[in-house]
């Protein structure tokens, strides 16, 4: 399940700062048409299958909403809702 990363809270409740998503692995996990326009967001389907894995370059967290950039994917924003972190991930920030 994915969820919006609002407030710098993962999926799985650890408080990240910002900072630290840079390099961080992504998974792609699929995105609805109300996901992909919200704020004006890129739509990740142009550019990724489901399940792919993404390295985040930046990342914009807001109050209500964020944003994810990866690498090779330059001036690309998307929708943080359609991606999660991925397993290796998720064990290094429950470590």
């Amino acid at each position: 399940m994915s969820v919006c990363i609002v407030q710098t809270l993962t999926q799985q409740g650890k408080i990240m700062n910002r900072h630290e998503y840079i390099n961080k692995q992504m998974i792609f996990t699929g995105a609805d048409d109300f996901q992909t326009k919200y704020a004006g967001n890129t739509d990740p389907r142009d550019f990724f299958e489901e399940g792919e894995v993404l390295t985040v370059n930046d990342i914009n967290i807001g109050n209500w909403s964020s944003m994810v950039e990866f690498k090779n994917f330059s001036g690309k924003w998307f929708n943080t809702v359609c991606f999660e972190l991925t397993e290796v991930n998720k064990e290094y920030h429950n470590g």
